[in-house]
């Protein structure tokens, strides 16, 4: 019979580093992912805006007051308000600041009681998709609008509301099956980047939001408007990304294979999940600059890039904590002042401003020239060319095959992503630390084997001697 120690010196090698991995892959994502509760903002609500009484259309945005996607939330905003053709208002069951995806938090304009009537309604990824608050509002207000923007996994709302019936729409993979169920006369498509049926507009990924977004506003506002909104923030719009309509001249991409975990993310996808999470040990503190006048995109693009590598402790700070409005008028609040960050590896200023706004802060102005990050200046950069920029930077500090994971996570275009050779001391780090513990496996199973080897001598041992005394107890009977 053949001995079973070569396959257990084999478990030994390759169990822990799998269960020490998984572990602190884990613990990796509650740490980046889960976000803690903002800090309760004590001081006085800015004002509501007035509603504008010029011929613009208006798009409403549809938020949460428990958390909403932060790029699904800034981004459309700042799309929708370059166009020219939209006033942008959010609403939420109530106005008060409420948190994001992100380590920042936003005051609503109106509560849905004040919300007013859209031409356009868009639905952000929010945490509370089953609120019946939000769905009686889409279901009220819905049959106004000319059309419905649904974001990933907004289309949760949009389809409580009904809005999908007897549609074909798309959503984030992990909704699908949901989606499925609750909407059966639906078609769901999760292969497309985004779907146009009629009025109905939905998206399947974070980057494919604001290409859907430049669709909305041609649907609604014309195709002038769309190209004003893409020249401005200088945007490229990746319409031959396989959007989807419901006309016949684009139905083939109905037979495409659905997309599932392993297309999304590529195939060494959770790999690099599992390497980054559980052996990349070193993170990176990294601080991003909210200040006034801050583009909404440019913001977006950095939270959402460096806090989906696994890689970086994403931060957002402000001079002080107070509420600070952005570009184009959300009003914001950080979770934590320049004071607070403890010594950030990396530092970003987002586009929007040029120095002399920057440094008429005097709390600003005094930590910037005490400061010692690496600081990566985009503040005049184009709002548009944020994610690439974004991506750029990742690259650079981390490496090609990192960047390239998460703009598969983002649904971002790989062509954009500028390739960097990765730095081989890091890679190999990377790979001595599972090597490591799958040696020391193995080792712990050499010192149980020669224990068990010795236990087992002992045993034989006494058991002869048992024997012997026996036999001679008995021929002296």
């Amino acid at each position: 019979m053949r001995s079973p120690r070569p396959f257990i010196y084999l478990l030994g090698l390759l169990l822990p580093p799998l269960i020490i991995g998984t572990t602190l892959t884990f613990l990796t994502l509650s740490q980046l992912m889960i976000r803690k509760a903002p800090p309760p903002y004590k001081g006085s609500l800015p004002a509501a805006p007035e509603l504008s009484k010029n011929s613009k259309l208006r798009a409403v945005i549809l938020t949460s007051n428990v958390g909403t996607e932060i790029t699904d939330l800034l981004g459309p905003l700042n799309i929708l308000a370059e166009s020219d053709a939209f006033d942008v208002y959010t609403v939420a069951p109530e106005r008060r600041f409420s948190p994001t995806t992100a380590d920042v938090s936003f005051l609503p304009d109106f509560d849905l009681s004040q919300a007013p009537q859209a031409d356009l309604i868009v639905l952000p990824s929010v945490l509370d998709f089953e609120n019946p608050i939000l769905v009686d509002w889409l279901k009220k207000h819905a049959p106004k609008a000319q059309a419905v923007l649904a974001l990933s996994e907004g289309a949760r709302i949009a389809a409580q509301a009904g809005l999908f019936r007897a549609k074909i729409g798309t959503a984030f993979f992990t909704a699908i099956e949901d989606l499925k169920q609750l909407e059966p006369t639906a078609r769901w498509l999760p292969n497309a980047r985004y779907v146009v049926d009629g009025p109905i507009i939905s998206t399947s990924s974070i980057t494919g939001g604001l290409d859907a977004t430049l669709q909305a506003i041609e649907i609604v506002a014309g195709q002038t408007a769309a190209q004003r909104a893409t020249t401005r923030l200088n945007l490229v719009r990746n319409q031959q990304l396989d959007p989807y309509f419901s006309e016949p001249k684009s139905v083939e991409l109905a037979v495409q294979k659905d997309r599932g975990w392993g297309d999304v993310w590529g195939s060494d996808g959770f790999f690099q999940l599992f390497m980054r999470g559980g052996y990349d040990w070193n993170k990176r503190r990294t601080a991003t600059l909210l200040y006034p006048g801050v583009s909404e995109l440019g913001l977006a693009a950095s939270l959402e890039t460096m806090g989906r590598s696994f890689r970086m402790f994403v931060s957002v700070a402000s001079a002080t904590r107070v509420p600070i409005r952005t570009q184009h008028g959300m009003i914001l609040i950080s979770n934590s002042e320049l004071q607070d960050i403890y010594e950030p590896h990396l530092f970003v200023i987002p586009p929007g401003a040029s120095d002399q706004d920057l440094l008429a802060d005097p709390a600003l102005k005094q930590w910037l020239s005490e400061a010692h990050p690496l600081i990566k200046d985009f503040k005049t950069a184009a709002a548009g060319q944020s994610f690439q920029q974004s991506f750029a930077l990742l690259a650079e500090l981390e490496g090609d095959p990192l960047a390239q994971f998460v703009g598969r996570t983002l649904d971002f275009p790989a062509s954009q992503i500028k390739p960097v050779r990765p730095r081989l001391e890091d890679e190999l780090a990377l790979w001595l630390r599972p090597l490591l513990v799958g040696l020391l496996g193995m080792w712990a199973v050499w010192v149980g084997d020669r224990w068990l080897k010795g236990k087992a001598e002992e045993a034989r041992r006494i058991t002869q001697d048992t024997r012997l005394q026996t036999a001679d107890a008995a021929n002296r009977a």
